[in-house]
């Protein structure tokens, strides 16, 4: 396409664009579109990472505040380091601390599942008690490097300790 060419003080002037700089200008807009999408894919991966941490944050405070409202039982107790009483027992009538313990760990367990490949272990140790949350999550340079197809997975933990 050409357009007209007019003439000022002595130079021409053409009017548009030559198809080389527009072609140009698509691969350097291109470019630049694909940078914005790796960054909102890091962006992401760094969103879903801080979510699971998050809620592990929230479950291992969650469970410090179980063994702290059980109190007595807790230090007097085992329940809090094994599920091995009657943790299904409706305790809207009333339960013992035991039961209430069993309960509360079993509840706590269930909402641990719930990350990914998500563990919860509480360990006792003379009054205090250390209560560790691991789950896993995207590593975030899984790129498949091993070639078996899988995406690479990183394994996380947070752990507080207490003393009720």
């Amino acid at each position: 396409m050409n357009l007209p060419a007019h003439k000022v003080k002595g130079f021409t002037v053409e009017r548009g664009f030559s198809l080389l700089e527009v072609l140009i200008a698509l691969v350097v807009f291109s470019i630049s579109l694909l940078g914005l999408a790796l960054m909102q894919n890091t962006s992401m991966q760094g969103l879903a990472g801080s979510s699971q941490l998050s809620d592990a944050v929230f479950l291992a405070e969650d469970m410090a505040d179980r063994i702290r409202a059980n109190r007595r039982h807790a230090i007097d107790g085992t329940t809090y380091d094994s599920v091995a009483n009657d943790a299904d027992k409706d305790c809207s009538t009333g339960c013992t601390p035991a039961e209430i313990a069993g309960k509360d760990l079993t509840d706590w367990l269930a909402a641990v599942d719930q990350l990914t490949n998500g563990v919860g272990t509480i360990a006792r140790n003379g009054d205090a008690f250390n209560i560790t949350v691991s789950w896993s999550e995207k590593s975030p340079d899984a790129n498949d490097a091993d070639g078996d197809g899988s995406d690479d997975t990183v394994a996380k933990t947070y752990a507080i300790r207490i003393e009720p």
